[in-house]
């Protein structure tokens, strides 16, 4: 199981008002990895990225097909399973032909998926392995 991050600029927190437990600004330039800032990690950058100016500093364009950032699973922020903040920039130039993840680590229906659909809508999917549950926005 790895720990994807891919179209984000932002925290994952604990829960709201607590102190990030992973946090990229993407403030590097041309480099393959990116500092979590709050975990303290040097995180890979796979495929086709760029640096660019972004509404705070700098922010990372991926390929939208297969670029992202990745961590080793046992290294991934844990979260609070009763309560945590995703918190994301993201600037989609279109929306995906399916689940984009903007932050996850799952497998199969382990763990939990946050990311944008095809009408661009956010999804939080959370699982054990014997159930999952899917929160999906209406806009």
């Amino acid at each position: 199981m790895r720990f994807l991050v891919p179209l984000v600029l932002g925290a994952v927190m604990p829960a709201a008002g607590a102190e990030p437990i992973a946090w990229w600004s993407f403030d590097e330039t041309d480099r393959r990895t990116v500092a979590d800032r709050a975990g303290g990690h040097e995180d890979r950058v796979i495929g086709h990225v760029r640096y660019l100016p972004a509404v705070r500093g700098t922010g990372l364009k991926f390929d939208e097909f297969s670029s992202y950032v990745v961590r080793p699973a046992g290294t991934a922020p844990k979260l609070n399973p009763s309560a945590f903040t995703i918190e994301a920039w993201i600037a989609p130039q279109a929306y995906p032909w399916n689940w984009t993840p903007i932050a996850m680590q799952r497998r199969d229906d382990r763990g939990y998926f946050f990311g944008i659909n095809y009408f661009g809508q956010a999804g939080l999917m959370v699982g054990t392995g014997d159930e999952r549950v899917d929160c999906i926005s209406e806009k």
